[in-house]
């Protein structure tokens, strides 16, 4: 009756009566209790207007109430108020604001106010230990939870069942599979029996890890003790066989499921079962299964339709993968970022960019986003296929998006440029990345080399070679091939020539196309003898001359009237088929 309280406050200060911190703390209870957190802060700030000193009490039921409404931020700034005021919680409301913070992700102000809790001489019980572990074994601070779990064993308090599965969770989390099953071995020495949870986090824990085999000896353990498992532990066993390829171990798993134990199959269970068919190429299990699900009145997911889809691209049936898009809407089902990567990576590999783009747009409609993989993967397929205006606006959509370009994403985007000609836009994406202070790898240099090459901007390329390196990349061959051939095409073959030998003495080794470069340059400058004594370089260094060698050779030996030289070159073509 918090409204007649608040009423006959007023008709007390009104008839000239002080009230009390314990009238105060009744009524702000009360506020707390019934969630009107806004009115108890006001009370708060009242009281101490009033000249009233807050105790405990007040604070407690103020830091309670926050808690319970997960604005734990609010309760640790009254907690510290509370230390300046030189007032102090008991071991309860310590666990209480410790509990909230945590179960708030607040790791740093929970271990303040444990550490707070301990030098202000308060004992935390089993309770505030537990709630520590529990909470950091958790956030994945496993190191620090096991350091008081051995506080508690040193004080000679009892770790409860709570403890040894908090712990076992956050070591399984963090892969550390031989200290879970050695803290499961003591939390039975200890005489804690572990229930259905423990296992399941055992079990996950040793699936994920590969060792599907321990999984299932647990599972029978389980058994033995009477602990009944449930539908998670199925879903856990189906989904570790399956990714093991065990698909007979996880068909048992579900027989068992559903004919000894009478757990009723869940969507997660179909789910597992479908992905591990599609991944393995066994589509049509997986449709067949897919229309078992919705025959038993069993709702799919987006992940279960996620699953078939993604087999359904992965072994080229688009079609049918698009149809699914449009059931999937028409079921009432939303797709989200990975329908829409899945189908886009499916279409890309198809060289149907266009409708892949389509598809990024509609994603963009729905208010979804790619992440930056899948945005390299679309602008990529975009550049393969001569789409430059719609690679670049996916580029401008992601950076505009906020989702930041890797070297891959920018390596893509400098290659496929380059390549299309646009070297000015290219060398822009170039300097944005240094900007960024992201180091290019050899594929952006040499991406650069070519364009510009192609571009008969030689001298940059040059420069661009100087600069690849000093940031101590090392051109290769295909490296070498473009600068050469270049140089070859402006009409400088002597420094063709010296990049050549350059290469020779960086240990690179010329290819056949490097040769016929360098014969096909010389010819084309009307020397014939340097042109030949390329070739004789190139079988010395037992690389192999093809058509387009002697071709080169023989039409410039031509053109130079030197056709007893073509004739030989041409018999020895012939002879070697």
């Amino acid at each position: 009756k918090i409204e007649e309280a608040v009423a006959l406050m007023e008709k007390i200060t009104a008839n000239g009566c002080t009230p009390t911190i314990a009238t105060y703390n009744a009524l702000l209870n009360g506020l707390c209790k019934m969630g009107r957190l806004e009115e108890a802060i006001d009370l708060l700030r009242k009281i101490v207007d009033n000249g009233c000193t807050p105790d405990v009490v007040t604070y407690t039921s103020l830091i309670d109430g926050l808690g319970k409404e997960k604005r734990s931020f609010e309760a640790y700034k009254l907690f510290k108020e509370m230390a300046l005021r030189g007032l102090a919680l008991d071991t309860v409301c310590y666990t209480a604001l410790i509990r909230e913070l945590l179960q708030t992700g607040k790791i740093p102000q929970a271990s303040s106010v444990y550490k707070t809790m301990t030098s202000h001489g308060c004992v935390p019980d089993v309770v505030t230990l537990s709630t520590m572990i529990d909470g950091l074994s958790k956030a994945g601070r496993i190191g620090a939870a096991v350091r008081i779990f051995k506080s508690m064993e040193a004080r000679g308090l009892a770790p409860n069942e709570v403890v040894y599965s908090a712990l076992i969770h956050g070591l399984c989390k963090a892969r550390k599979m031989d200290c879970a099953l050695e803290m499961l071995a003591q939390m039975k020495k200890a005489f804690c029996t572990p229930d259905t949870i423990t296992y399941n986090v055992l079990i996950d824990g040793l699936c994920k890890s590969g060792d599907v085999e321990a999984a299932r000896a647990f599972f029978d353990e389980m058994l033995e003790a009477g602990c009944k498992p449930d539908v998670y532990t199925y879903n856990i066993l189906i989904s570790g066989f399956c990714k093991a390829g065990n698909t007979d171990a996880a068909s048992h798993s579900l027989a068992q499921e559903t004919t000894i134990n009478g757990c009723t199959i869940d969507i997660h269970t179909y789910t597992a079962i479908v992905d591990w068919l599609a991944k393995n190429k066994k589509i049509e299990e997986a449709v067949a299964l897919m229309e078992k699900i919705t025959a038993n009145g069993c709702t799919p997911t987006i992940a279960t339709y996620n699953a078939l889809l993604n087999g359904l691209c992965k072994m080229g049936r688009l079609e049918e993968a698009i149809d699914l898009l449009r059931k999937i809407v028409d079921n009432g089902c939303t797709p989200d970022v990975v329908t829409y990567t899945s189908l886009i990576d499916g279409l890309g590999k198809e060289k149907r960019s266009f409708e892949a783009y389509k598809l990024f747009k509609e994603m963009a409609l729905r208010g979804l986003a790619l992440d930056t993989v899948c945005y390299t993967a679309l602008i990529r397929e975009l550049l393969q296929t001569g789409k430059i205006p719609q690679a670049s606006s996916v580029y401008k959509t992601m950076t505009s998006h906020g989702c930041v370009p890797d070297v891959v994403t920018l390596s893509t985007m400098i290659d496929g440029l380059s390549k299309a000609g646009r070297i000015g836009a290219a060398v822009r994406i170039f300097k944005s990345m240094e900007a960024r202070g992201l180091a290019p790898n050899e594929v952006v240099y040499s991406a650069l080399i070519h364009g510009l090459c192609k571009a008969r901007k030689m001298d940059c390329a040059l420069e661009m070679l100087a600069q690849m390196k000093k940031a101590f990349c090392t051109p290769d061959t295909i490296t070498y091939n473009i600068l050469i051939d270049g140089l070859c095409k402006s009409g400088d073959v002597e420094a063709a020539r010296a990049f050549f030998d350059e290469m020779l003495e960086a240990g690179c080794k010329p290819d056949v196309y490097t040769y016929n470069i360098l014969i096909s340059g010389f010819c084309k400058a009307g020397n014939t003898d340097a042109a030949c004594g390329v070739f004789d370089d190139m079988s010395s260094s037992r690389c192999s001359a093809n058509v387009v060698t002697y071709g080169a050779l023989i039409s410039g030996l031509c053109k130079r009237r030197q056709l007893t030289k073509a004739s030989l070159y041409f018999q020895h073509m012939k002879e070697r088929g």
